[in-house]
């Protein structure tokens, strides 16, 4: 999935919270708050981590992960400028 595919999917997915107790549905602006705050969780996660991997972890892989990251978290950021 390219990060543009997985920005928008996550959008849509704080949109609309289908089997959420409350049915909750979120507008745009705040569904993309949301996205964005997630997606810097997991960075955050990925740059936090790093120092505990141990001398056998693939970083090249680690950083081409959260470099997807920080991709889609730039593909979100575009959608609030539409």
């Amino acid at each position: 999935m390219t990060p543009k595919e997985k920005a928008e999917e996550l959008v849509n997915a704080y949109k609309n919270l289908h089997g959420h107790p409350t049915e909750q549905y979120l507008d745009s602006e705040d569904a993309i708050m949301c996205a964005l705050k997630a997606v810097t969780q997991i960075i955050n996660e990925y740059e936090s981590n790093i120092c505990n991997s141990g001398y056998d972890y693939d970083f090249e892989r680690w950083d081409m992960q959260r470099d997807y990251w920080k991709e889609v978290q730039f593909e979100i950021s575009k959608l609030k400028t539409k």
